[in-house]
């Protein structure tokens, strides 16, 4: 039911639609939690498979995004409950190493960006120096926005938590079944939950300088998770006296939530049934279509489209620095100086303007080279169009 709720529901449809990471992270992300609930009923061979393949699944999502990170104090939680049940299995090797796999790929990816760039993110960025009630507030309010709420399904949700907390101060068999349910897995989704949150918060505060929907998308089938279970264990706590009532009530709140949930999705179907033109832009360019016929894939190359370039070519690509997403990053002066001593540093010898090289974002030398597309005492002119410029690096 979780999985047909996710794969409908508005966020995720949204993720899908664009050229991004959080469907590829959010899919490992789930796959982690998933076989680390399977562990808990599992033993010996069973037990190594399951915990290998969440750590497997751990080192990929981290791969995928830095906040990949925020799924290692999950393993660190599960250790802790091996630890505290006494199960022989927290002494193996199999699980030790389990946990160290994302650990050793998170020091990894950050030693090696802290080496690149001097940066453990891989690039540097001033601070919004929000506080951190700000953050957090900013990261609640999205994860309430991604869904795009009206008021009346807000004070719906609103009321449906108090009566929950009803339910679990009155009723000691909802306590019963809840620390039942935390124990067979439960635990492990509010772990993620909290420790992906505080990840985006602290982001947020010191980091990021917008708020974007797509942050809090990860959490999206967690959400899921943990509403499908305020109601089954609602309407099974009076299962036992009234079971018309409770089978009935059960139907109508998973069903509320499902039409709920795929309601967004209809009445914005329109953005699922057009290519986005500015995404898709690049593979009309001519200067595109002469880098797949000129340059083998091998070549990393400098662009100001380096997502799209690396997505539609297939190419390594080095990111020109920019203004356009925001305002405080600093695009140097001396670019004409900087430029090919990055690109020797990273080994590109190509540099790929496409449309949308601007002064006011890019600089006033990039912004140059679009324009006047000519050979100078840096770069060579290798081919140049109506949307794009191709320009090889001078030993």
């Amino acid at each position: 039911m979780t999985g047909m709720l996710v794969s409908f529901s508005y966020p995720l449809l949204r993720a899908t639609n664009h050229i991004s990471t959080e469907p590829l992270f959010i899919a490992f992300t789930v796959a982690v939690i998933y076989f680390l609930t399977l562990s808990r009923d599992s033993r010996d061979h069973r037990f190594r498979r399951n915990f290998l393949i969440a750590g497997l699944c751990a080192s990929i999502s981290i791969m995928t995004r830095n906040a990949g990170i925020a799924i290692i104090p999950v393993f660190f939680w599960e250790a802790l409950v091996l630890f505290k049940n006494r199960r022989p299995e927290y002494k193996r090797l199999s699980t030790v190493l389990a946990i160290s796999l994302p650990v050793i790929t998170a020091l990894s990816i950050f030693i090696r960006n802290y080496i690149v760039s001097g940066s453990l993110r891989g690039f540097d960025q001033a601070s919004p120096e929000r506080s951190l009630p700000e953050a957090l507030d900013g990261t609640l309010k999205m994860m309430f926005d991604q869904f795009h709420l009206g008021g009346n399904a807000i004070i719906l949700i609103k009321f449906s938590v108090l009566v929950f907390i009803g339910f679990i101060i009155f009723s000691a068999d909802i306590r019963k079944k809840l620390l039942k349910s935390v124990t067979e897995g439960l635990d492990l989704t509010i772990v993620f939950m909290v420790s992906y949150t505080a990840l985006i918060c602290l982001t947020m505060a010191k980091q990021q300088w917008r708020y974007e929907l797509r942050f809090v998308y990860p959490l999206v089938p967690f959400m899921f998770i943990i509403v499908l279970h305020m109601i089954t264990l609602m309407w099974n706590s009076i299962k036992e006296r009234v079971y018309k009532l409770s089978i009935a009530g059960m139907i109508l709140s998973i069903s509320i939530v499902a039409i709920g949930s795929c309601y967004k999705t209809i009445v914005n179907i329109q953005e699922f049934s057009y290519k986005q033109e500015k995404t898709y832009s690049l593979l009309s360019s001519c200067a595109f279509d002469w880098i797949k016929q000129n340059v083998a894939k091998d070549t990393i190359i400098a662009t100001n489209r380096p997502f799209h370039l690396g997505f539609f070519g297939g190419y390594s690509t080095v990111a020109l620095p920019h203004k356009r997403f925001n305002p405080t990053i600093n695009v140097p002066e001396d670019m004409e100086r900087l430029l090919p001593e990055r690109m020797s540093g990273f080994g590109a010898w190509i540099l790929a303007l496409f449309e949308e090289a601007e002064e006011q974002y890019e600089g006033r030398y990039v912004a140059g080279l679009f324009n006047t597309s000519m050979s100078n005492s840096k770069f060579d002119l290798a081919y140049e169009c109506k949307n794009g410029v191709v320009y090889k690096r001078k030993e």
